[in-house]
């Protein structure tokens, strides 16, 4: 008698068959390649992170064992150095009529003005934004009292007009000279409470010069007197 299965049951036997076939050490691989656990499973990941913080926390007690190097804004020698802490971009140029120096810094826009601070020195000039040092030594000494800085409402850049300390002397030095080579314009003025009237007696002004003039001269004692020559009017 023949019996015919269906393919369900066909390949149930096949699967039967290859499985009785199979070894001891195949069937224990296959077991263990299915209970192995997985890289991704939440047990894994629980202990990479436990092993990424310890190595964390090692990294940080190294840094805070080496102590960061204090940044010198003067050297050794007392002259200013040069720093650009908050790596912003600055041109530095000289007037056409060269009696300033102008700086152009590009402080970013969306800083407020308030966060900003200029310190103009002799030798050098500092731009403080926002806890960050921008100093940069000048080509020479200026004038750090008549010193202007303005900031674009547009692009937000700082301009600083520095003017030179040679020209400025020379100005007040003409300046002086001008002043000094000025005629004097005194005004006279009368004592309070003295009456000019009082000591001066305008109607005998003239009186008075006619009887000087009228006065004779008295004759030295060696004056000889000479009838021939007419008498001086």
């Amino acid at each position: 008698m023949n019996y015919c299965f269906s393919s369900h049951e066909f390949r149930f036997l096949e699967k039967s068959k290859n499985e009785f076939e199979r070894t001891k050490s195949e069937r224990e691989a296959d077991e263990n390649y299915w209970n192995r656990k997985s890289e991704y499973t939440p047990e894994s990941g629980i202990e990479t992170h436990k092993i990424t913080q310890k190595k964390r926390e090692h990294e940080s007690k190294e840094e805070k064992s080496e102590p960061k190097p204090v940044r010198q804004y003067i050297g050794n020698d007392g002259y200013p150095l040069n720093c650009n802490e908050p790596k912003v971009d600055f041109k530095m140029l000289e007037s056409d009529d060269d009696r300033h120096v102008i700086l152009d810094v590009a402080v970013f826009r969306h800083v407020d003005t308030s966060l900003v601070d200029v310190d103009v020195q002799p030798l050098y000039v500092r731009v403080t934004i926002k806890g960050k040092i921008l100093q940069l030594v000048l080509p020479e000494e200026v004038n750090t009292i008549q010193s202007v800085a303005e900031r674009s409402k547009i692009s937000g850049h700082l301009v600083i007009k520095i003017p030179k300390l040679k020209q400025s002397n020379i100005k007040m030095e003409t300046k002086a000279r001008i002043e000094n080579n000025k005629p004097s314009t005194q005004s006279t003025s009368f004592e309070l409470g003295k009456d000019p009237s009082a000591t001066v007696d305008y109607t005998q002004i003239v009186n008075q010069n006619k009887k000087k003039s009228q006065k004779e001269r008295e004759n030295s004692a060696d004056f000889i007197d000479d009838l021939d020559i007419p008498p001086l009017i």
